[in-house]
């Protein structure tokens, strides 16, 4: 029995529901520069599913990976039986040479973080139905956590996903 179901249809999910989004992300992404969004990486210029430590393997400066959130508290079930509302962790690392500057401050988070992070919003929250072919009943943006430098010119943050599908074998 699979382990991953789709809330709708009970038929099992094509891969792990995090991969589910990380592949629409990436799917989604912008191959243009679009001014809406500036400072934003190009879909080319993204390691996808690469942590930081990962950097010359993805052979780029920003590197996006997808990860359930660490714990799983019962909070997180939905009214239906065995339906699971999980946050997603959209872990991206952003590598600078320089610290961006405003009028003499440093900004942080950069600006490529906050672009990145108001992409995904936008997405998010215009195509919350978006994956319902792929058994995610859906998903809302849940928020933004800038975190401090693991190391000198690295950046990193947090964006927080939710979505809704079904978990087999959890009471």
């Amino acid at each position: 029995m699979a382990k991953y179901v789709s809330a709708n249809t009970g038929v099992a999910l094509p891969r792990e529901p995090h991969l589910i989004l990380q592949g629409w992300l990436k799917d989604n992404w912008l191959t243009s520069a679009d001014p809406a969004y500036p400072d934003i990486p190009l879909r080319d210029q993204i390691g996808w599913g690469y942590l930081w430590v990962d950097q010359q393997r993805a052979n780029t400066s920003v590197t996006l990976q997808t990860r359930h959130e660490p714990e799983i508290p019962y909070n997180y079930y939905g009214p239906m039986l065995n339906d699971y509302n999980p946050r997603i962790w959209v872990d991206i690392y952003v590598r600078k040479l320089d610290t961006e500057f405003d009028n003499g401050i440093p900004q942080f988070p950069p600006k490529r973080l906050t672009s990145m992070n108001n992409y995904i919003k936008d997405k998010v929250d215009s195509n919350y139905l978006e994956l319902n072919s792929q058994g995610i009943h859906s998903m809302q943006y849940d928020g933004f956590d800038p975190v401090a430098n693991p190391e000198a010119n690295i950046f990193h943050g947090i964006i927080y996903i939710r979505i809704l599908y079904r978990l087999v074998g959890i009471p």
